[in-house]
């Protein structure tokens, strides 16, 4: 709330100008005001006070908020919306940065309207995204995004192993979407898209400045219709258009063979609703067949549902914690171990790389922490917070970073990631398996010397 009282804004001026400027009545203002949203907030912007009051309440890193670099990142993101980034008719002594709950944003907006001639003659629904997207941006938060409200609405990810799109894993690195691996018999193999390939527009549309959420919705889309890509290859210096027809993508979460010296390969490709009966029906069939030890490839895992990652966690261990959860309020949350395991004692060992990620390194961590595994690879890619989409008055939403995860023996994955025990760096353009994958190589040794000098 605004530390001061509403009729020392009103001898101000302060308010006074912002109703002028934003067309609204003092009753609308008064009425407003004893609901709870500062009274200089303008109906156009009400939905960055929405997503500002979810900021500082909700935010896994609440404590952490610069109110000032919040305001100046939704006031650039107006006026660049506006085309006029350094305005003459803004000056810095007209607001304060640091004054409470974002004034200076109110403050500004009610210059703008009055310098433009008036609401009317603004897009006030963009003007609102850009300021909300800035105030994102200043948080230097990448996981987390602005949808729309048509954005919001084709959010219909629900972890299944079958959905509409191109048929890739991407990922968000250094600020561009990044094709991690093209699935096997899908568009985007077909279409000759490869790991490393960075797609830069979708549709003639950049995609600089969004989140991951946003990005991918705009490449998925129904079966049958066409999307255009501008790529750019990691062996090209230019960029080119790649047309690719959307098909529904259907694949197993998680795939394994037997590899000749007696040993099990298990790749869990991601972790959505049939990634723990996948794995219990793998882990059966291990057990039925003298395999000696198993390698367990979370490489290029994205992460996806928490519950089935604890539930795999669980195939492993028999007891402790998998993980917990710390929220912006400091209050932390268990996820044990849910018992029942099928391979509690088999020798195994753990792959990981750059495109590791979430719920992927909340196993790995797990299995480490609780010296159940070796990790074998590349550093980890360091996503350890958990998202949610807050669904805002006007339809649109936020994906929410709204806690933090944490290992067994409290390390903290955000940011870092996991450091392996065994470096092994390899290009992440190499295909998995192939006679190039050098930390597959390395694993399988490994787990050769654990199974002949097996722990005391």
């Amino acid at each position: 709330m605004l530390k001061h009282s509403f009729k020392s804004l009103i001898a101000t001026g302060m308010v006074a100008a912002l109703l002028v400027a934003s067309g609204c009545t003092l009753a609308d203002r008064l009425e407003r005001y004893i609901d709870g949203t500062p009274s200089a907030v303008p109906d156009e912007l009400l939905t960055v006070w929405e997503v500002w009051t979810v900021l500082s309440e909700d935010y896994a890193s609440r404590d952490q908020i610069n109110q000032s670099e919040l305001s100046r990142g939704a006031i650039q993101g107006m006026l660049e919306a506006l085309g006029d980034t350094d305005p003459d008719f803004l000056t810095p002594d007209q607001y304060r940065l640091d004054d409470p709950d974002l004034g200076a944003v109110w403050q500004v907006w009610a210059i703008i309207v009055q310098e433009y001639g008036g609401v009317d003659s603004l897009d006030t629904e963009l003007l609102s995204q850009a300021a909300v997207e800035g105030m994102l941006s200043a948080l230097g938060n990448r996981y987390m995004s602005y949808l729309t409200p048509a954005a919001y609405s084709l959010q219909t990810d629900d972890y299944s192993l079958a959905f509409e799109g191109i048929g890739a894993h991407v990922n968000m690195i250094e600020g561009r979407l990044t094709i991690i691996s093209s699935i096997a018999d899908t568009p985007a193999e077909r279409a000759g898209l490869s790991a490393g390939d960075v797609i830069l527009e979708v549709d003639d549309e950049s995609l600089e400045g969004l989140g991951l959420a946003e990005a991918v919705l705009k490449v998925r889309g129904p079966e049958g219709t066409p999307v255009q890509l501008l790529v750019l290859h990691p062996e090209q210096e230019l960029p080119e258009i790649v047309t690719v027809v959307r098909g529904l993508i259907e694949q197993p979460s998680v795939v394994w063979e037997v590899l000749p010296e007696g040993t099990a390969y298990l790749w869990i490709r991601s972790f959505v609703q049939e990634t723990g009966d996948e794995l219990e029906d793998v882990l059966r069939e291990i057990t039925t067949q003298e395999i000696q030890g198993l390698i367990l490839d979370l490489r290029r895992n994205l992460g996806g549902l928490l519950d089935t990652t604890v539930d795999a966690a669980s195939q492993f261990l028999d007891e402790g914690l998998v993980l917990y959860q710390v929220d912006g309020h400091g209050d932390r949350t268990d996820s044990p171990v849910r018992g029942d395991g099928i391979a509690l004692e088999i020798p195994m060992v753990v792959l990981i790389d750059g495109a590791t990620a979430s719920g992927a390194e909340v196993l790995a961590g797990a299995l480490r922490d609780h010296q159940r595994a070796t990790l074998i690879g590349s550093q980890s890619f360091g996503k350890g917070s958990v998202n949610i989409l807050r669904k805002l008055s006007n339809g649109s939403a936020i994906d929410l970073t709204y806690a933090l995860w944490y290992t067994p023996n409290g390390e903290l994955i955000e940011g870092a990631g996991l450091t392996p025990d065994v470096v092994v760096p390899m290009d992440i353009r190499v295909p998995l398996g192939s006679a190039f994958d050098v930390q597959l190589f390395m694993a399988r040794d490994l787990l050769q010397a654990q199974i002949a000098v097996p722990a005391s």
